[in-house]
């Protein structure tokens, strides 16, 4: 289970060293966790892919965007959805 208390530390990064902003995570990021715990993208759509984890059949949908950031609350709930 993914431990949403300690999210900061799994998942976001600080912009320009200043450690009182907290960056929102980028979806490029998120992604890349996601394949790093076993995740696979099934397919894509013009704004979201769906991934799934095969561990545990799990699937959820994921910002197709790269650039653009995702919230906290959502990219917690991306993995809590895929990571249990």
């Amino acid at each position: 289970m993914v431990d949403c208390s300690k999210f900061a530390t799994f998942a976001l990064s600080f912009r320009n060293n200043d450690k009182s902003v907290l960056n929102i995570l980028k979806v490029s990021e998120l992604k890349r966790k996601l394949r790093k715990a076993g995740c696979l993208k099934l397919r894509e759509g013009t704004r979201h892919e769906i991934w799934t984890n095969p561990k545990t059949g799990s699937r959820t949908t994921v910002p197709r965007h790269d650039a653009q950031e995702v919230n906290k609350k959502t990219a917690c709930t991306i993995l809590k959805e895929l990571l249990g």
